[in-house]
């Protein structure tokens, strides 16, 4: 269940149910879906690291939504094991090369297609690195050449990493205020536990009444029930 809340009111502005294994893809539409139901040219949106993607972060951008999405950790395996993470090989975007921990440089050889996105290819020198001091701490045993990938679009999310490491506490203490409450209330002061129907299109209608309730109720809240009766 996919739901858009405005920080202001916490009013429901878009909801959604979706059928797909994880919450990667919905960023996008669910966003841009709120950035229309509110009439407005730009929009922010603050989500957790479950709807992490790269691609949809992007479309967001393009789009006219600001996303803040929470950068999940993908680099714990290879701190956990006491090898260099990929945070601490830097990107030169005049010469279009990544330099190591060891200051050697990573060229550009080729690239990949994977998931729908190209993947540029640089590969360290093998001989350099038969011969360096902290080869232990780059390369598993077998590895003779450090390859990173990156993304053809990959500015897009450098930046977007970079607004997360200024704004993104304080942006997901903000999240965790708006996206929540809805369901809680749904759940502790509406009753709501499961849904009672089968079927995408039944469960989103569903969904859609329940929301239709929650914003019902926020809106007595907001203006009082006396203010209500005289409109």
């Amino acid at each position: 269940m996919q739901i858009a809340v405005d920080c202001e009111h916490k009013l429901r502005g878009h909801c959604d149910v979706v059928n797909d294994g994880n919450d990667t893809q919905p960023l996008a539409p669910v966003a841009l879906a709120a950035k229309e139901t509110r009439g407005v040219d730009t929009l922010e949106a603050d989500t957790d690291a479950g709807d992490y993607d790269k691609a949809q972060i992007k479309a967001c951008e393009e789009a006219g939504v600001t996303p803040y999405v929470a950068v999940p950790d993908k680099e714990a395996p290879q701190r956990n094991s006491g090898r260099f993470e990929r945070s601490m090989f830097s990107y030169d975007a005049k010469t279009d090369t990544y330099i190591c921990p060891a200051e050697q440089i990573l060229t550009r050889k080729g690239q990949q297609k994977k998931n729908n996105k190209i993947n540029h290819k640089s590969v360290s020198d093998a001989n350099v690195c038969a011969q360096c001091e902290k080869r232990e701490q780059c390369l598993t045993e077998k590895a003779t050449d450090k390859p990173l990938y990156r993304w053809e679009h990959e500015e897009v999310i450098d930046a977007h990493k970079a607004r997360m490491k200024e704004q993104g506490r304080e942006r997901m203490s903000t999240r965790a205020a708006t996206a929540e409450p809805p369901f809680g209330t749904l759940k502790e002061a509406m009753g709501w536990r499961s849904v009672l129907l089968r079927g995408l299109d039944k469960v989103r209608a569903e969904m859609n009444r329940l929301m239709l309730s929650y914003n019902f109720k926020r809106v007595l809240n907001i203006i009082g029930i006396e203010a209500f009766k005289i409109h």
